[in-house]
């Protein structure tokens, strides 16, 4: 069900209906417990919003800062 909601909400993203925010405060709240079901959700989220929130000009700095090290 998660995993659903996850797709929901990065497909929102990507039309720009989702506040960027909200995604950084999601990708936030899943790395800081770093289990094996946030792995999953976090590999969900980026595969689903990752390359449209690191190409967009508004994010792709904090995009950089999140993902890279």
């Amino acid at each position: 069900m998660r995993f659903l909601n996850i797709r929901y909400i990065a497909e929102l993203t990507k039309f720009r209906i989702t506040p960027q925010h909200v995604i950084f405060h999601c990708l936030k709240v899943l790395l800081d417990d770093f289990s094996h079901a946030n792995i999953e959700l976090i590999c969900q989220m980026l595969e689903g919003c990752g390359r449209f929130l690191y190409a967009s000009p508004d994010t792709t700095i904090q995009m950089a800062a999140m993902v890279l090290p």
